[in-house]
């Protein structure tokens, strides 16, 4: 019987990086034998998102800087990142498949993450490397905008979370299949929009935001484009 938890191929590919003083999480997708770190565009947002630059990969107890080039979709509402650089070379991580479409509205999902820096410190299981958060919920729809297919999962997306993947197994049978999938990047949550009242209830024509306890995920078929531009 195959049992729907998230494998070691999943958790030892997922990293916690800064960038911009943006703490996010990125994760490794192996593409023509090659490793690529892929996160979420929107952590680049402060340098302009420029191609070429210096981020930080949490190890240990401490942050080692990678020089690291970054390309991005031609279609900049789609929030994700590509990151080329020879630091997991040598690395091999295996494991796992790339594609959303065999996901089943209401189906449970993973995503994976280090929340608010937060991480299991068991570093001696990731070669020195924190292993991340781990949080499930469901696929509740899809939704299409300016073109755009996302995925809609009912959890609360917290801070740091973003770039993180969202990992399923296929359901063939009402059985869970051994074959483990990385659906797509964390991006974020829809937010919710409320008024603000004075302390006598007056209306202040303020608003104020909150997470919506709904999360949107960028499909991983907008990742594997993007690498396939930096493969031509």
């Amino acid at each position: 019987m195959i049992i729907n938890v998230v494998s070691q191929h999943v958790l030892e590919r997922t990293f916690c990086i800064c960038a911009d003083n943006s703490m996010g999480t990125a994760f490794v997708v192996e593409y023509d034998g090659k490793n690529y770190l892929v996160t979420a565009r929107h952590l680049f947002q402060k340098s302009g998102y420029q191609n070429k630059m210096t981020i930080n990969i949490q190890y240990q107890s401490t942050w080692k800087p990678i020089s690291v080039e970054i390309y991005y979709h031609e279609n900049n509402s789609i929030d994700a990142a590509v990151i080329k650089t020879d630091y997991f070379k040598d690395r091999y991580f295996g494991g796992v498949k790339y594609q959303s479409n065999k996901m089943a509205v209401s189906q449970d999902v993973f995503m994976l993450g280090f929340p608010y820096g937060l991480s299991t410190n068991q570093f001696n299981v990731n070669k020195g490397y924190p292993i991340p958060i781990v949080k499930k919920g469901i696929l509740s729809g899809m939704i299409n905008e300016e073109d755009i297919q996302s995925c809609l999962i009912d959890w609360d997306n917290n801070q740091g979370f973003s770039g993180g993947p969202v990992v399923f197994r296929d359901i063939a049978e009402g059985k869970y299949s051994k074959e483990e999938y990385i659906a797509g990047v964390i991006q974020g949550y829809r937010p919710h929009e409320i008024k603000v009242y004075d302390k006598d209830g007056n209306d202040t024509g303020l608003v104020a935001y909150e997470n919506s306890g709904i999360g949107i995920m960028c499909k991983i078929e907008n990742v594997i484009d993007i690498i396939k531009r930096i493969e031509k």
